[in-house]
Parts: C-alpha cells; sequence; structure tokens
C-alpha cells in the first residue's frame, strides 16, 4: 500500500449542490403596494400628505422670512384640502393677521373666529389632530387675544363702511 493518500479512495457520500439546496424561483423584492402591508414610513407619509404637515412648515417659514404673499397662497392652498385642526388653526391665524390675511378686517375676523375654533377642537381632542395640549392651550391664548382685537377692529370698520364709503374710502 502506497502511502499516498491520492491513491486511497476515501468512502464519502457525494450530494449534488441541487439536492442540498433545491432552487427555487427568486422572489420579488418588492412586491405591489396593494398587497404588501403598509409599513410605519408609508402610514407616516401617509399622513404628512394628508394633513399637509410640509405645506403649513413652508407657511411658518415664509411667514418668518416676511414672504407674506407666499404665506398667504400657502395658507389658502392648507385651508383648500383637509388638513388637521392644528395645522388649519395656525394658518387661520397667518390669515388673520393685517400683513398675510385680507385688508378687510371682516375678513381677518372670520379667520381668527375659525382659528380659535380650531385650537378648541384640538384641546378637546374630538378632531383629528393630537398636538400637544399645553402647547394649543397656549396657541389658543394668543389667538383668543388676537381675535378680540381684531373683531372690535372688524367692528369699527363695518360701522364706518356705510359712512366712507368702505374700505376703499377709508385708505384714500
Amino acid at each position: 500500500m502506497s502511502r499516498n493518500k491520492r491513491a486511497i479512495p476515501q468512502p464519502t457520500t457525494f450530494v449534488a449542490r441541487e439536492a442540498r439546496t433545491p432552487r427555487l424561483p427568486p422572489e420579488p423584492i418588492l412586491q405591489p403596494v396593494a398587497t404588501r402591508p403598509p409599513t410605519l414610513s408609508d402610514v407616516t407619509e401617509t399622513l404628512i400628505q394628508r394633513h399637509k404637515v410640509r405645506e403649513s412648515c413652508e407657511a411658518e417659514q415664509l411667514f418668518r422670512r416676511g414672504k407674506y404673499q407666499e404665506c398667504a397662497q400657502k395658507c389658502r392652498e392648507i385651508l383648500r384640502g383637509e388638513a388637521s385642526e392644528a395645522i388649519e388653526a395656525r394658518a387661520h391665524f397667518y390669515l388673520s393677521t393685517l400683513v398675510v390675511g385680507s385688508r378687510s378686517a371682516i375678513e381677518r375676523a372670520f379667520h381668527a373666529r375659525k382659528a380659535v375654533e380650531a385650537w378648541e377642537v384640538v384641546i378637546e381632542r374630538t378632531g383629528a389632530s393630537r398636538f400637544p395640549v399645553e402647547e394649543a392651550r397656549r396657541q389658543l391664548g394668543i389667538v383668543r387675544r388676537h381675535c378680540e382685537e381684531t373683531v372690535a377692529f372688524a367692528g369699527d370698520e363695518a360701522e364706518l363702511a356705510p359712512e366712507g364709503g368702505g374700505v376703499e374710502g377709508l385708505s384714500s
């Protein structure tokens, strides 16, 4: 017998590779959206779009930068769609200010009242918004003071309008 190990056949059982791992057709990496369960990212993106979160952030940034016309357009866009109450409240608040909203105090008073109503819904937790209650109460206090001032000014404007020929008559 030779000492050469190559010459001596080793008792092994040879198993074909296919027999060890059965070949299955490859599964698609991404399933169609309709069949796969939604991920947290999908749900988050849907809620952000539905409640106009990005538009609200843009409106706030435009207001801070002093771009009031663009802020007004963004707020009107928010109010055209379905948004959470907290976001609607902010949009109404911006539109109730003199720099962003209409020149008409009556229209600004309308938006101020709508902002108060929306913040009350947020605080009572009867709507879709889950905005922090303490922050909502703080915002409501600010908006209420602003609303009272705007409504009082709108009342003065409404009284002067028949005498002076309207808002245009007052500005000339």
